[in-house]
C-alpha cells in the first residue's frame, strides 16, 4: 500500500476514534447529569409538595400543643394547687375544660392531616 494512503487512513482513525471516545465520554458525562438532574427534580418536588405542607402543619400542631399545656397548667394552679372547689366556680371550670378540649380536638384534626399528607405524598414518590 502507498504512503499516502496510509497515512489517510491512520488520519482517518484518528479522527473517527477521537471523535467515537469523545462521544462515548459525552455520553457518560451527560448521563450522569441528567441523573443529577432528575434526583434534585425528585428532591425539589418532595420539599415543595411533602416537607412545605408538613412543616406547616407541624408548626400550627406545635403552637395548639403548646396553648393546650398553658391551659393545662392554668387548671392545675387554679383547681388542684389551690384546692379550689369546682362547684364554687362551676361555669369557669366547664369554659377551662371546654377550651381545652377544642383545642385538643384542633391537634387531632392537624394530626390527621399530616397522615393524610404524608400518605398522599409518599405514594406518589414510591411510583
Amino acid at each position: 500500500m502507498a504512503t499516502w494512503i496510509k497515512i489517510v487512513l491512520s488520519f482517518l482513525g484518528v479522527i473517527l476514534g477521537s471523535g467515537i471516545g469523545a462521544a462515548v465520554i459525552n455520553l457518560i458525562f451527560t448521563t450522569r447529569s441528567e441523573k443529577i438532574r432528575r434526583n434534585i427534580k425528585v428532591l425539589e418536588e418532595q420539599i415543595n409538595n411533602l416537607y412545605g405542607p408538613l412543616h406547616l402543619i407541624i408548626t400550627k400542631d406545635e403552637v395548639l400543643l403548646k396553648i393546650v399545656r398553658e391551659l393545662d397548667e392554668i387548671y392545675t394552679k387554679i383547681y388542684i394547687e389551690k384546692g379550689e372547689e369546682i362547684g364554687s366556680r362551676p361555669e369557669e371550670y366547664e369554659k377551662t375544660i371546654n377550651m381545652e378540649n377544642e383545642y385538643v380536638n384542633e391537634v387531632i384534626n392537624y394530626n390527621e392531616r399530616i397522615i393524610r399528607v404524608i400518605e398522599k405524598k409518599l405514594c406518589v414518590y414510591r411510583h
